[in-house]
């Protein structure tokens, strides 16, 4: 008995590869340094980062369980479609506006965090369920 794969197994795999490929993670402090910002103001910015994601992860998750994890992947990856440009237009011309785009990266990652991971077994006991 031979076993396909997965069509959705091997989706998440693919999303979930190209999602943890961020070649801007480890760039983006360096890059506000040369945007004048001090230290501080990076750490403002990481801050209010962590503060957004932290307030954002219930209300996030609660529409996910309202509206369908689908829709939620969307709007994250909407979101986070936009935030590397932003940042890197923004930033250099204001710290609020460069924190600003900082925090809805923190949205972001916040309407996509668990959605797509509760679609896996989701998905895998329907498939089963199937057969």
């Amino acid at each position: 008995m031979s076993h396909r794969p997965n069509n959705s197994l091997i989706a998440f795999y693919c999303f979930t590869g190209l999602w943890s490929f961020n070649a801007t993670s480890g760039l983006w402090i360096l890059y506000l340094i040369h945007c004048h910002w001090s230290l501080f103001q990076i750490g403002i910015a990481e801050a209010g980062f962590h503060l957004v994601s932290f307030m954002s992860d219930v209300p996030t998750g609660a529409f996910a369980d309202r509206f369908g994890r689908r829709q939620s992947l969307m709007i994250g990856l909407l979101i986070g479609s936009t935030i590397p440009v932003m940042t890197f237009v923004l930033a250099p011309r204001s710290v609020f506006l460069g924190v600003l785009s900082i925090s809805l990266g923190a949205l972001s990652w916040t309407f996509i965090g668990g959605a797509d991971q509760v679609r896996i077994p989701t998905n895998l006991t329907t498939n089963s369920s199937k057969s």
